[in-house]
């Protein structure tokens, strides 16, 4: 039994956004059918790395999904997507505004065809405005939504982060729009329109930002990892060159901080005994302190502000990451059997449930895989009418 058991999805997304969403209310349970051009969609062939046979970036946000190929284009393709939706539940699309709408896939459409449809819709900068039409990638939304002019080191260029922020984040809010309007059908029995964006992903994700820019009316500027507030709050070498971080947002833990380090002198000195003082400061403070770090390895350092219950951490790269013990215990990490046999590891469903937990029970798909099987099972085709689709060129059969 899962959380979303008995809620069918129907998912004609692309890309990153999209699939997230989808793939994040198959791992909870929903029967997520992947409608996909008789081509595939494109991350099927984006960039060049690959795992046991698929492109590692479509195996990434495609697992637990059916895929059923239908060319959206034809008329008994609609006819097809407008059959599932009968028999669906949600409906999710990151086409860009009024593409659902010229292929007969518009929400006033699909709600008229099923009341109950939950209908998601996952854009780059929201249904209407000037740039609703436009073309949005997640390095669009990192740097529209302002998180670029606040990432890098002071001085340097603007820099997107190292995740798709805009690409996850835009993904996570369709589904939680999807979960809230499920539940509001509970009370109602109707479905509603959900929508998503990254640029408005990008403005919550800056909440705390814009807040201190409304106080102070003064741009923000990259401050590499430092606190717009808070000293010392940053990465430090130890004396092997590994790289460390520290978070002193309190008074508590600077003490804490002082104490770990043997600085009592530092506590109360007038410079820095104050988050004020210590900011004005900021520059004479980390250089103390980095000279002071240099005089032993991380690990020493890194065990004495553990101790004192000082917020610290390694730098890990990726691969240290994946070793350490916490991740490991919090169960993140999991296993995808793949189409073509074998299995590949993969970051799992990432909230837990005690009663009703998230699993990967499907391979991500092969093309087309399951386009006779769904269609004859869910909506009662026959194998001639099926044949009649792929001659049509609306369908196509394994």
């Amino acid at each position: 039994m899962h959380a979303l058991s008995g809620i069918r999805v129907i998912d004609v997304t692309h890309h990153i956004s999209g699939p997230t969403c989808t793939m994040l209310l198959g791992d909870y349970g929903a029967e997520v059918l992947k409608i996909e051009p008789l081509d595939g969609e494109p991350l099927r062939a984006a960039n060049v790395v690959n795992t046991g046979g698929q492109r590692s970036s479509f195996l990434a946000v495609n697992r637990n999904k059916q895929s059923i190929t239908i060319d959206l284009r034809t008329p008994q393709g609609r006819d097809i997507v407008h059959d599932l939706v009968r028999a669906g539940d949600v409906f999710v699309e990151n086409f860009r505004p009024g593409v659902a709408g010229r292929l007969g896939l518009d929400y006033a459409t699909l709600s008229a065809i099923n009341p109950r449809i939950v209908y998601c819709s996952i854009t780059g900068f929201g249904g209407e405005g000037p740039c609703s039409s436009r073309p949005a990638l997640d390095l669009v939304g990192q740097a529209m939504g302002g998180l670029m002019s606040i990432t890098g080191e002071e001085g340097g260029e603007p820099l997107a982060c190292g995740a798709p922020v805009a690409d996850y984040l835009s993904g996570m809010h369709g589904l939680l729009g999807v979960l809230l309007a499920l539940q509001a059908r509970e009370r109602t029995g109707r479905g509603q329109r959900v929508e998503a964006n990254m640029l408005n992903a990008m403005a919550s994700l800056m909440s705390l930002r814009l807040q201190q820019y409304w106080a102070t009316g003064e741009e923000l500027q990259p401050i590499g990892a430092r606190h717009p507030q808070n000293t010392p709050w940053g990465v430090f070498k130890g004396g092997d060159g590994k790289r460390f971080v520290v978070a002193v947002s309190t008074r508590s833990f600077w003490e804490r901080f002082c104490a770990a380090l043997g600085r009592g002198d530092l506590t109360d000195h007038p410079d820095y005994a104050g988050n004020v003082g210590r900011r004005e400061n900021r520059a004479a403070l980390e250089a103390e302190l980095q000279r002071w770090f240099a005089t032993r390895d991380a690990a020493h350092w890194l065990a004495q502000l553990v101790a004192a219950g000082v917020p610290c951490s390694p730098v890990h790269a990726i691969s240290d990451m994946l070793e350490d013990e916490q991740i490991r215990m919090n169960g993140i990490l999991d296993s995808l059997p793949l189409a073509e046999g074998g299995s590949t590891p993969v970051v799992g469903p990432p909230v837990k449930l005690s009663e009703t937990p998230g699993s990967i029970r499907r391979h991500s798909p092969l093309l087309g895989a399951d386009t006779a099987s769904v269609l004859r099972s869910l909506l009662g085709y026959s194998e001639e009418q099926l044949l009649g689709f792929a001659a049509q060129g609306a369908i196509r059969l394994p």
